[in-house]
């Protein structure tokens, strides 16, 4: 009777943990897939790019938050969380690209020298995380998914914001010869 139980225990303590693992292999995969793409962006627009990115990353963001027909234009999806996130990323996007744009023209690296694949890892991963905790805290992320606990942890407080925030802009100042 007591290995009956035991068995049954471990049955539920294998099922659980899959299910645990699954959900936080899938928010990983969802990092690994936004840092590879990132990577992928950096590698073909090179140091140039990369330092225009993170500045109009920061650029978007400013303008975004003083954006004065945000609410306007969020208040028409009353109701549809996928709506009012979809608008709020097409706004995001575009107070974005057109700092890039720009800074991509001016921008000269000479600063940054030989950093390599490491640079542009960290820079990848650390604009991919300061975008997520960024969605946590300024795009309505939350009404249409829900992330781990793990997540949760490391994005949704409000004190390491300011962390996640800055740490591209402490890379590019590590990174300055």
């Amino acid at each position: 009777m007591d290995s009956n139980l035991s068995f049954e225990a471990a049955n539920e303590l294998i099922q659980t943990t899959t299910a645990n693992a699954g959900t936080f292999i899938n928010d990983f995969l969802l990092v690994i897939i936004l840092v590879g793409l990132m990577l992928f962006f950096m590698f073909r627009s090179g140091r140039r790019g990369v330092v225009s990115l993170t500045m109009a990353v920061y650029a978007g963001f400013a303008i975004y938050t003083v954006f004065p027909f945000k609410e306007t234009i969020l208040a028409s999806t009353v109701g549809s969380p996928l709506v009012s996130l979809t608008l709020t990323g097409v706004m995001l996007v575009s107070f974005i690209v057109i700092p890039y744009i720009i800074l991509s023209r001016v921008v000269v690296t000479d600063f940054l020298g030989r950093s390599g694949i490491i640079f542009l890892l960290m820079i990848s991963f650390l604009l991919t995380a300061m975008l997520l905790a960024s969605a946590y805290h300024i795009l309505p992320i939350r009404d249409f998914y829900a992330f781990t606990p793990v997540l949760d942890a490391l994005f949704a407080p409000a004190e390491f914001f300011f962390w996640w925030f800055v740490s591209p802009l402490f890379a590019l100042f590590m990174f300055a010869k």
